[in-house]
């Protein structure tokens, strides 16, 4: 329960290098003056996409069960709009690690997990992506530029479709978004515009330039989940190993969550 993740956070947790606005929520619930499912809601929007990726991996085959649990956990620090978003992509993830998923089948799963405004804002990028010619990933920024960025959206399930953002002057001088509601739909135009290539979806990922460390993260996270360790790029995987290695052994922890989950992976 998310009460239970508090006391875990509070009692284990490494908060000194958290951000206060992510830690005062926390306090607030464990002060008894917040609900945890309305923690969130006076929260600042923006940030945290990559949190939430093992409970897509948790829940393979389930991204019923997956998007249950990102909803009630992420409400600690998400209003609605957000958590639908986050949602979506562990809804992809749980799909995408089972043995037939399709880029089109997770997308099927991510867009079926939400509600009408986080669908139409990956829609709108999606339909992007798919009207670019293959590898014209030039093309592919900058029609996404012109078509999904956003700097504002409805803290809600429903709502208005927010107007595309003006974009930079200089595509190739780095800008950024902390808005879930362009990071979410960025990560799925550039799986659908990567057509099942991991390299050809990583590099659409990172040449958006837009927050490119949480789009390709999450980008990762549902390609990986498609094609496996073994059909991702040798020399990207072992500098990603070794650049973590001092802090996190990322292969031994990655085959600890894949112990937990290797009975669900049958379907």
């Amino acid at each position: 329960s998310a009460t239970e993740l508090v006391r875990h956070l509070l009692r284990y947790g490494d908060l000194k290098v958290w951000r206060p606005q992510m830690v005062e929520p926390l306090r607030q619930v464990q002060r008894g003056q917040r609900r945890p499912e309305m923690a969130g809601t006076t929260q600042e929007r923006g940030g945290g996409l990559g949190w939430w990726t093992p409970l897509g991996i948790a829940n393979v085959g389930r991204p019923d069960r997956a998007v249950a649990e990102v909803l009630r956990l992420s409400s600690l620090w998400k209003g609605p709009a957000e958590q639908d978003l986050l949602a979506a992509v562990q809804a992809g993830v749980a799909h995408a690690l089972t043995t037939r998923a399709t880029v089109e089948s997770t997308l099927d799963a991510a867009r079926a997990a939400v509600g009408p405004l986080a669908r139409g804002l990956i829609d709108r990028a999606v339909t992007i992506a798919r009207s670019m010619v293959r590898g014209n990933v030039r093309a592919f920024v900058a029609q996404i530029y012109r078509g999904a960025l956003v700097e504002s959206a409805p803290d809600s399930l429903e709502g208005t479709l927010p107007r595309p953002a003006v974009p930079p002057d200089n595509l190739d001088q780095p800008s950024a978004s902390p808005l879930l509601a362009e990071q979410v739909p960025l990560a799925f135009a550039a799986l659908v515009f990567g057509d099942g290539r991991s390299r050809a979806t990583l590099c659409a990922a990172a040449s958006l330039g837009r927050e490119a460390k949480a789009v390709t993260s999450t980008v990762g996270s549902l390609i990986g989940a498609l094609v496996g360790r073994s059909r991702l790029p040798r020399e990207w995987v072992g500098a990603v190993i070794a650049a973590n290695h001092a802090e996190v052994d990322l292969v031994h922890q990655a085959s600890e969550l894949a112990d937990l989950v290797e009975p669900e992976i049958t379907l």
